[in-house]
């Protein structure tokens, strides 16, 4: 039996070894959860963004209303062409052709955030490597949000995360 102070080099080899096999199991279960960090992060600004182009579109849907006194010339029109029971040909003022529509301008879109979404740093681009997002936009009718990442979109409002 040796009586040295120390250890020996099997004893280094050993405990290498262990620590070899716990980085092992640890790194990949790290990275993982930093990967679903980031593509929640991403979903995340996705879903607000997506509200934000409904609250855009609601907005530019009201102030492209008619004003009540518009209205109130095409109703006396009506009323005068039933009266003299004729035809009667008018133009339509230009705030009855209501202009519903969508953007891709993030800056726009920063006004119209919903409040849970107000605390985070929401810029149009995914967290993973700085890519802006793919806005599709046509009318009122059609807009997309994607990652460039694959982390997932938003069409119409619909998540492709939450379709089942």
């Amino acid at each position: 039996m040796k009586n040295e102070k120390g250890l020996e080099l099997l004893d280094v080899l050993i405990i290498i070894l262990i620590g070899a096999v716990i980085a092992a199991i640890m790194v990949p279960k790290i990275k993982g959860e930093k990967k679903k960090k980031i593509m929640d992060r991403c979903r995340t600004q996705i879903r607000a963004l997506s509200e934000a182009e409904f609250r855009y579109y609601k907005d530019a849907w009201r102030s492209s209303l008619p004003s009540p006194d518009s209205l109130a010339k095409l109703d006396s029109l009506a009323t005068a062409a039933k009266k003299a029971r004729k035809k009667v040909s008018f133009t339509l003022p230009d705030t009855i052709n209501v202009v519903r529509v969508f953007t891709d301008d993030i800056n726009k879109l920063k006004e119209y955030l919903p409040s849970w979404a107000e605390t985070l740093a929401i810029d149009g681009k995914c967290p993973l490597d700085g890519k802006n997002y793919i806005f599709v936009v046509r009318d009122s009718l059609f807009f997309s949000i994607t990652c460039p990442n694959g982390h997932g979109e938003s069409v119409k409002g619909i998540l492709s995360w939450e379709k089942k």
